[in-house]
């Protein structure tokens, strides 16, 4: 989920601020036991197998970014139960040697 801060002070959030999606696995993506245990995917669950690539889910996320916060605002991403996952798999696409990947500015 996203917030906004404007130079107010005021938080701003909507329904159409939430962004959930599923990411197509790459041929070679590996899903433990462990993790299929707790979401209760794995790789042949239909909704990764019908999931877009991360090219085409990243370019919404940031259409979301874009559209929702203007340059005088600060943006808050919010995720549920993701400090180990969701969040740190933000960082890891963003900061690879060679992403092409990256959270909007403004």
């Amino acid at each position: 989920q996203l917030f906004h801060i404007n130079r107010e002070g005021e938080i701003h959030t909507a329904p159409e601020d939430i962004f959930d999606s599923y990411v197509k696995p790459p041929t070679c993506a590996v899903i433990d036991a462990t993790s299929t245990a707790i979401r209760g995917l794995s790789i042949s669950s239909h909704e990764l197998q019908n999931a877009a690539d991360i090219e085409v889910v990243w370019g919404d996320f940031c259409d979301i970014i874009t559209c929702h916060i203007q340059a005088s605002e600060v943006g808050i991403l919010i995720t549920y139960n993701g400090e180990s996952c969701d969040l740190k798999w933000l960082w890891h696409l963003t900061q690879a040697p060679v992403t092409n990947l990256s959270i909007p500015s403004s």
